[in-house]
């Protein structure tokens, strides 16, 4: 059985006055955000997968053993809280391997892109995407400065932004068509 949505439920949910039209509206606000994130999340996607499948890279042994480690470092950590060693958990390496490659090769090739066409971060575009991220949580100040207060988390952001303004510059390069689909099929995991 649903709630019923009164002003209890929409005080509840977060919008303090209790209006039904504010809480649309912030609802609305929520779904659309989230629906530009999904569609770029799956265009992203696309372009990745395009990129794997159709640009041939020479993948170094080395940065693929050093990849496979950066993605077995949460394993360790969670191992490490259960006070166990990560062979315990007994995760074989070709687990990661393929998932590895795939990276290793993206991170190649977009690194060619981004130098090639002489990329730079846009530091606008970081603070855009710094101050939507932080639009969901209660003080959304607080959060944008937490990022600016630590070097490798601002760089995070940064690698992620210069990523994406590679793959715009992609998209540019390819030829698109559009599609139309419904929000759930966007949304689906």
């Amino acid at each position: 059985m649903l709630p019923e949505v009164d002003a209890d439920f929409i005080k509840a949910y977060g919008v303090e006055d209790g209006d039904a039209a504010t809480f649309r509206a912030d609802v609305r606000a929520n779904m659309e955000r989230e629906l530009a994130q999904g569609l770029k999340t799956k265009l992203k996607t696309a372009v990745m997968d395009a990129l794997v499948e159709h640009v041939p890279v020479s993948i170094p042994n080395a940065l693929v053993d050093q990849e496979i480690q950066a993605l077995m470092k949460p394993y360790a950590e969670r191992a490490k809280n259960m006070r166990l060693k990560l062979e315990d958990l007994n995760l074989p390496r070709d687990m990661f391997e393929e998932q590895a490659k795939r990276r290793v090769a993206l991170g190649l090739i977009l690194g060619e892109v981004i130098h090639k066409n002489e990329l730079k971060v846009d530091a606008d575009k970081v603070r855009s995407v710094i101050e939507d991220m932080a639009k969901s949580y209660e003080r959304p100040e607080d959060v944008v400065n937490w990022y600016y207060a630590d070097k490798s988390r601002l760089n995070d952001v940064q690698q992620m932004v210069l990523e994406d303004q590679a793959v715009a510059w992609i998209v540019g390069q390819a030829k698109v068509a559009d599609v139309t689909v419904g929000f759930d099929q966007v949304m689906e995991r």
